[in-house]
């Protein structure tokens, strides 16, 4: 994570986050990062659910099969 612009600003005084523009753009760039890797984290999720739900459905099936064998 990156330092916000705050620390050493010489123009830095109580509740200037309401005002400074160069605080809202760091503060837009953090979220929007913050959103993409929530949404790698959700695709990645999503693809090893897929491969769990399939994995259990094979061994559904193997089991299945051996006891159609017996």
């Amino acid at each position: 994570m990156t330092c916000s612009p705050c620390k050493g600003c010489p123009d830095r005084h109580p509740a200037c986050h309401d005002t400074c523009d160069r605080y809202g753009a760091w503060k837009a760039r953090k979220e929007a990062g913050r959103l993409k890797m929530q949404a790698d984290r959700d695709a990645t999720a999503a693809l090893i659910e897929g491969n769990v739900q399939r994995r259990e459905a094979y061994r559904a099936h193997a089991r299945n099969r051996l006891k159609s064998l017996k």
